[in-house]
Parts: structure tokens; C-alpha cells; sequence
């Protein structure tokens, strides 16, 4: 078998993105978390804020008080590269979100589909939006 040029060794497969994915979105509600421990000293896409570095996106996960008690189910089958390049693949997925909307007084849950960029160190370079289904609101909390 020939070896691919520039291809790292530690690129995940679909399994240990999936275990990367969990532990990333159960750090989400730790105050305690450090950006600095998922995230690559740049990166490219935050949702809707580009070019950031993880101190800034700590500032912005402080800031964001309108999305409380975030709560991400993966749906592990939707997981796939999409695209790969010498040090990052990017990995889309679908994962039915719910969090508490305090101005709202209600919960929020739909689904949606994220692209990471994952680098060859494991941290993520980048987190986009690609869809979201209708959001469903309740003033109890989903299951």
C-alpha cells in the first residue's frame, strides 16, 4: 500500500470524531471550560463570527446569554467528511439542539446540520451552520 503524501497520522475516523463531538458539546455548559482546549489558535468560522481565536470565543460563549443550557443529541449515522485537505477535514452531521431561551420563557429544539473543521492537532477550526429544521417551542422542557 502506498502511503498518500501530507496525509497526518492523526486524522479520526467517523468514531473518534463522534466521542471528539461528545465531549466538545458537554464542555459547552462548564463555565470552567477552556476554548483553548478544542479550539486551533485560529479559526476560520465560529457560527456566525470569523477569523477568531479561542479566547475570543470564551468571550463570545459569556456573552451568550439568550441560549442557555445547551443540549446536543448527534445523530451518529449523519456523520461524514466532506471535504479534506493536507491538515483539516471537514465533518457535517445533523444533531437535534435544545437549550433555554430566558427572553422567550420557553425551550427551544430543532435540528441541525453542523460542519467541523477538525485539524490534524484534533481542535476544531471550524463550526458552521449548514441547515436547521423549524424550531419547535415549549414552555416545558423536551425529553
Amino acid at each position: 500500500k502506498s502511503k498518500l503524501p501530507n496525509v497526518s497520522k492523526a486524522q479520526m475516523n467517523k468514531d473518534q470524531v463522534y466521542d471528539f463531538l461528545i465531549r466538545y458539546f458537554n464542555s459547552r455548559n462548564d463555565l470552567n471550560s477552556d476554548a483553548h482546549e478544542y479550539f486551533a489558535s485560529k479559526v476560520d468560522t465560529f457560527y456566525f463570527r470569523y477569523n477568531v481565536n479561542p479566547t475570543q470565543i470564551d468571550i463570545i460563549r459569556q456573552q451568550n446569554t439568550g441560549y442557555l443550557d445547551n443540549k446536543n443529541s448527534i445523530d451518529k449515522e449523519s456523520i461524514f467528511p466532506i471535504s479534506k485537505n493536507d491538515s483539516i477535514t471537514y465533518w457535517r452531521f445533523w444533531t437535534e439542539y435544545t437549550c433555554y431561551r430566558p427572553t422567550l420563557k420557553k425551550f427551544q429544539n430543532n435540528k441541525v446540520q453542523l460542519e467541523f473543521g477538525i485539524n490534524a492537532d484534533g481542535k476544531i477550526t471550524r463550526i458552521k451552520q449548514v441547515k436547521k429544521t423549524k424550531g419547535k417551542y415549549t414552555p416545558e422542557k423536551p425529553e
